[in-house]
């Protein structure tokens, strides 16, 4: 379970609903002390692009771990 987040962005629905966007800083079993600005900004540009299918319930939309994406390394 993750314990803290470091905030990235606010994005809006087309029904107008705010949710935030942040990367997970601390869960009870590690810590991260670092996410890179890149890795961030393409999280946000995914969590835009699905914007209007994230459950009506959500508040916080929090990346825990950090996948590679084509064409790039972890």
């Amino acid at each position: 379970m993750f314990r803290a987040c470091q905030f990235i962005k606010y994005i809006t629905t087309s029904a107008g609903r705010q949710i935030r966007v942040a990367f997970v800083t601390k869960t009870d079993v590690w810590e991260r002390a670092f996410l890179s600005k890149e890795v961030q900004n393409e999280f946000a540009a995914v969590a835009e692009k699905y914007k209007d299918t994230i459950k009506p319930e959500t508040v916080t939309l929090a990346m825990k771990k950090v996948f590679p994406l084509s064409g790039h390394s972890q």
